[in-house]
């Protein structure tokens, strides 16, 4: 939680790795608890309950595929988007952390997406009557898709495909991350960030209304809301891209 809106922490420098496609990564969570009642010794979560476990299957978080170049020095970056990897479970009493959400990154072919919402957005869309409150659940949530939507895709919460137990429509497009905003209280602002984002075109989308989005369920939440609150965005490489949400 000390590394979040693009900070990064070193963990593995000068290491020697074959050139080639890699079958998977996997990251290992030694000392993370495999119940509600195991120690937080190692790995917890502190939330306005206090400190609460953290598991993680089987201790071991696998990321997937990747490559290395022979051309070059890389730097590769894992991505953790907590929104759609982390879970409440036992009833409140425990959280679980999921490969879903968290992604491997080059550092090379990456950039930084940025925005503010106006503070008139936060109330203007059905079902929007929720106050915004620092660090609480306020349902006022930046979506990013991939690519341009299907005109009759329908934009989706987060959602884990592999353990949602609901039914979800074929044409729901789960995003590829999403981010609470915050205020910025130096500029007087509601702020989103969006960091180590692959180049390429996304669709980006506000919602006032998505508080209670289930990481695991799709809640068929209303986004955008208000309903012109989209934008097509093209990120390139080491470049910071600012898109600002405004009501007119």
């Amino acid at each position: 939680m000390d590394y979040q809106s693009g900070d990064e922490k070193l963990i593995i420098t000068n290491v020697e790795v074959p050139a080639g496609d890699y079958n998977n990564l996997v990251l290992n969570t030694s000392g993370c608890p495999q119940n509600q009642n195991g120690s937080t010794e190692f790995c917890w979560v502190v939330d306005g309950e206090g400190i609460k476990t953290l598991k993680t299957p089987s201790n071991k978080l696998k990321l997937g595929t990747f490559s290395v170049s022979d051309e070059s020095e890389q730097a590769y970056t894992l991505e953790f988007n907590l929104r759609a990897s982390m879970t409440n479970t036992a009833g409140g009493a425990a959280y679980n952390l999921k490969p879903h959400g968290i992604r491997i990154v080059n550092g090379a072919e990456v950039g930084t997406l940025t925005g503010t919402v106006d503070v008139n957005l936060l109330s203007a869309g059905d079902g929007c009557e929720t106050v915004f409150e620092q660090d609480t659940d306020h349902g006022k949530i930046v979506y990013l898709y991939e690519g341009e939507l299907a005109p009759d895709g329908i934009m989706g919460d987060e959602f884990d495909p592999e353990e949602a137990q609901n039914d979800i429509p074929g044409n729901v497009i789960m995003p590829y991350a999403s981010d609470t905003i915050t205020f910025d209280a130096d500029n007087e602002s509601y702020r989103y960030t969006f960091a180590h984002l692959p180049a390429g075109n996304y669709t980006l989308a506000f919602s006032c209304s998505a508080i209670n989005d289930d990481s695991q369920e799709y809640d068929a939440i209303i986004i955008a809301n208000p309903v012109e609150q989209l934008h097509e965005v093209t990120i390139e490489a080491n470049v910071e891209t600012v898109m600002d949400f405004t009501e007119d």
